[in-house]
């Protein structure tokens, strides 16, 4: 029989922690199911980690619960200015290298050794954007169900390496506006 007559014991700090992230996940899922928002298939893989880990990552991304739901809705809508979800249809750049020390999958592009004055001229900025982004798609959902089966648990991040060394272009890279 419990005893009554002493205080329960308070929440400690890292479950308080975990009660108001949960309570702030339900709260954007809700906000998600009244605005009729969909998410894409590779924000809700079950090998990722499904809807739920993609809803804690935005929780996590903001403060407030209302500001995360902005955010993820400027996410889907670039992801339809980028058309994302269609990426995977074409051909890939780069290649998959293997697994980082803790898992992780590791994605290396020779970025350096791309003529970039021609491929700009021929291709542009967006083209560019959306190789990086059908790259990222792929992993998703190719590598990172690969990675989770060899962890037994969700693998929702990886490693990308652009190797830069002597590139002339690697100075402008940071001025690309992804939006």
């Amino acid at each position: 029989m419990p005893d009554f007559s002493r205080p329960a014991e308070a929440e400690t700090e890292t479950q308080l922690e975990m009660r108001i992230e949960c309570e702030r996940v339900q709260q954007l899922r809700e906000l998600i199911f009244k605005a009729g928002v969909r998410l894409p298939q590779t924000m809700a893989l079950p090998f990722n980690g499904g809807q739920e880990r993609t809803l804690l990552r935005f929780t996590r991304a903001r403060a407030d619960t209302e500001k995360s739901f902005a955010m993820l809705r400027l996410t889907l809508k670039w992801r339809e200015l980028k058309n994302v979800d269609y990426c995977l249809r074409e051909p890939l750049s780069g290649f998959y290298i293997g697994y980082g020390k803790n898992g992780k999958p590791i994605f290396l592009e020779h970025t350096a050794v791309v003529p970039w004055e021609e491929l700009v001229e021929t291709i542009g900025t967006e083209s560019f954007i959306h190789a990086q982004t059908q790259c990222l798609e792929w992993q998703c959902i190719e590598v990172h169900q690969d990675a989770g089966r060899r962890l037994g648990r969700p693998v929702t991040q990886g490693i990308n390496i652009w190797d830069l060394t002597l590139c002339p272009f690697a100075h402008t890279l940071i001025l690309l506006d992804p939006f």
